[in-house]
């Protein structure tokens, strides 16, 4: 579908470090359609390609795909499940879709519109310089760490679900060391 949309010499490479049999089978090079397989240094090789699409399904928690993306200033396209945990869709400059045809005209206009492609960019620095950016959030990060330590007791006696898995590990173990006394009598 992308093939379609872009200039016949483009080539597409597939960075990831679990590509399967299947996913193997599909390397096309008459296509210019490559599976790359793992790489030595992701932030290497991304920082040489034009576009970077994280077409996600899902995921949760932080995606090296994306960060890396940004690191390198290479446009980084996603989708909603892509973007969840790192930024708010209003910060990437693009509407994050999931639907292949949406998808298709996102890249298209990456790789073809210089001024959407340095948006892409300017938008992923800015959100790394607002959302993970170590001075900012270090030090109310270690506050919360000391206020926690300092409080232990009382946090963990709010957490109902906690304090009964603990129970039930503690009453566990009571029985396995009775079971070992009685099984080396």
């Amino acid at each position: 579908m992308i093939r379609q949309q872009l200039p016949s010499d483009v080539e597409m490479h597939v960075v990831g470090a679990y590509a399967d049999h299947a996913m193997n089978q599909m390397n096309n090079p008459k296509e210019r359609f490559f599976i790359k397989g793992r790489v030595d240094n992701a932030l290497t090789a991304l920082g040489q390609y034009r576009v970077n699409l994280a077409a996600l399904r899902f995921g949760a928690g932080q995606k090296g795909k994306i960060l890396e993306g940004w690191l390198t200033d290479t446009p980084t396209l996603t989708t909603p499940i892509g973007i969840e945990s790192m930024a708010e869709p209003k910060q990437l400059g693009y509407q994050p879709v999931s639907e292949p045809e949406a998808l298709t005209r996102l890249v298209t206009q990456a790789y073809l519109e210089d001024a959407f492609a340095q948006r892409l960019i300017h938008c992923g620095t800015r959100i790394l310089q607002q959302n993970f950016n170590i001075t900012t959030h270090a030090s109310r990060f270690q506050a919360r760490l000391q206020q926690l330590t300092d409080s232990i007791s009382q946090h963990r006696h709010q957490h109902f679900y906690s304090r009964l898995i603990w129970q039930n590990q503690l009453r566990a173990s009571e029985f396995m060391s009775r079971w070992i006394e009685l099984k080396n009598k």
